[in-house]
């Protein structure tokens, strides 16, 4: 259905967005347009999730105070760096690295090309709350086309830019997902598993594949080490888990990186969502005719096209439907062309202010004014 035939709406309209699976993100907008929520809003939901102290006879004893001091500390620096906590599968994660690697939990997997990363540093104690510039870390790892609702954690080979890193819908609670990009090949995102564990053993199950027989009998050692490990801490390992199933019952539109977006939407009454004005492809064909325009007349036309399709996304985000919004902004992101950049933040500033994801917003301006098509991505100054 081509929503730009929907009835229109008033401002002066009441609208009310409310969703069992997305009760963070519900809506309501009054009489005179004052937009108030009637669930507890993402940052007020805000909570870290913290490691159980190793058990310890005398629980009150310094050293066991000492470790939990350190943990909330360490987990509290790494939400005021990156501004999302982390799940329990990303810290029992480092636990195993530490016991493959004691010396260099980071480099435990090098063996078959990944690399520990972005709030792995600061487990690592690479990142702490003294060191320089730590407002630039905000951007630490992020390759070129990962939206804010991708943080990398492992990075893999350079020569496609692969990468892997947790998925969130909304920047509280835990991600969504464990997802993969190889950001010199496309800007396509795949969910890869549920979590960190269930990531690495498919990925390196894929490798075995290809692998020779002297390296098939270290990676399938390795490969049974991750299965114990998540066995052990009770992680599901499979590509595809009730808890993702679920969350794609709940994708409002796929986007043109295939990973999809959520947020609240009534079915009932169509409010939280409609469709974009174009097609992915017509939107794609509109941006590539401003990337290769011959001169200005050309490129000026072509982005008149564009703002077309921007207005009445704005119109849709002004009538409760921030879905819109926030559907454009990724694909226009999506596409890597920088003319089109100022567009993306302007739709969604509006999604992510109305939706309550300001964090999201804070990061897609940061990266957006450090913008970098290479896979050194990291924030450490580069060495001579």
């Amino acid at each position: 259905m081509n929503n730009q035939t929907k009835n229109e709406k008033t401002n002066s309209e009441k609208c009310s967005i409310t969703k069992k699976s997305d009760v963070k993100d519900s809506v309501t907008m009054d009489k005179n347009g004052k937009k108030s929520s009637t669930n507890k809003s993402d940052s007020e939901q805000l909570s870290i999730t913290k490691n159980k102290v190793p058990e310890n006879k005398n629980k009150n004893s310094p050293r066991a105070e000492s470790v939990k001091n350190s943990l909330e500390q360490t987990h509290q620096l790494i939400q005021d760096v990156f501004l999302f906590p982390m799940p329990s599968d990303f810290y029992k994660f480092y636990d195993m690295c530490q016991r493959l690697k004691p010396s260099d939990p980071t480099n435990a997997l090098r063996l078959v090309g990944l690399i520990l990363v972005g709030p792995f540093d600061i487990l690592a104690g690479k990142i702490t709350k003294d060191t320089p510039n730590l407002d630039s870390f905000l951007t630490h790892w992020r390759y070129y086309y990962d939206p804010p609702e991708f943080q990398t954690v492992l990075k893999g080979n350079d020569k496609e830019g692969l990468h892997f890193g947790y998925w969130r819908d909304r920047p509280s609670g835990d991600p969504a997902f464990v997802a993969a990009n190889s950001s010199n090949v496309n800007h396509k995102i795949i969910p890869v598993a549920e979590n960190i564990f269930g990531a690495v053993i498919n990925y390196l199950e894929e490798k075995i594949k290809k692998a020779t027989p002297f390296e098939r009998t270290s990676f399938t050692n390795l490969l049974g080490r991750l299965k114990a490990s998540a066995k052990e801490y009770g992680f599901p390992i499979e590509s595809k888990t009730p808890k993702m199933k679920s969350r794609e019952k709940n994708v409002v539109a796929r986007t043109i990186h295939g990973a999809g977006i959520v947020c609240p939407f009534n079915k009932k009454t169509q409010l939280g969502y409609r469709e974009l004005s174009v097609t992915d492809d017509a939107l794609l064909k509109i941006v590539k005719k401003i990337e290769e325009a011959k001169d200005d007349d050309e490129k000026n036309a072509a982005r008149g096209e564009l703002q077309e399709v921007v207005r009445l996304a704005t119109i849709a985000g002004d009538e409760c439907d921030f879905g819109t919004c926030l559907e454009l902004g990724h694909d226009l992101f999506s596409t890597g062309c920088a003319d089109v950049q100022n567009a993306a933040l302007s739709v969604l500033s509006i999604a992510y202010n109305q939706l309550e994801r300001q964090p999201f917003l804070k990061i897609v301006e940061a990266h957006t004014k450090n913008r970098k098509k290479d896979c050194n991505v990291s924030a450490f100054p580069k060495q001579n």
